[in-house]
């Protein structure tokens, strides 16, 4: 769940704690165990996902030491900004993923909620 979203709808930047090529950011979901990570980026529904965020994402798949590992694009429909209503994250919809060992970025080829990413992970963990 996504809550006191009030909280949340700030600008950060990082620019005091870059060093070099290394340039810190955020990850809005991250899940791991031994047999499976899961990361994603959670926008609202017009939100866009930059290219230079699924690099980051890619890159760190990548450099994973865990077999199973995906990064997900994930996005909202209700409107929170009043900090009133929560987010059931479970409940959002896929737009993107790039999984470990398959090449690019993908859109799922049915409609597909992070509960569904979920399922999918524990079966192969």
């Amino acid at each position: 769940m996504i809550k006191n979203w009030e909280l949340f709808n700030k600008n950060m930047h990082f620019e005091n704690i870059e060093t070099g090529d290394f340039q810190p950011y955020d990850i809005d979901m991250c899940y791991f165990n031994s047999d499976y990570l899961v990361l994603g980026e959670i926008k609202h529904e017009y939100g866009t996902f930059q290219k230079w965020q699924r690099d980051k994402y890619q890159k760190l798949i990548d450099g994973m030491d865990i077999k199973n590992a995906i990064a997900i694009f994930i996005t909202y429909t209700e409107k929170v900004e009043d900090g009133v209503k929560d987010i059931d994250v479970s409940k959002c919809k896929v737009q993107e993923y790039y999984m470990k060992g398959i090449k690019g970025w993908h859109e799922p080829k049915k409609k597909t909620i992070v509960q569904d990413i979920f399922d999918y992970m524990r079966s192969k963990g």
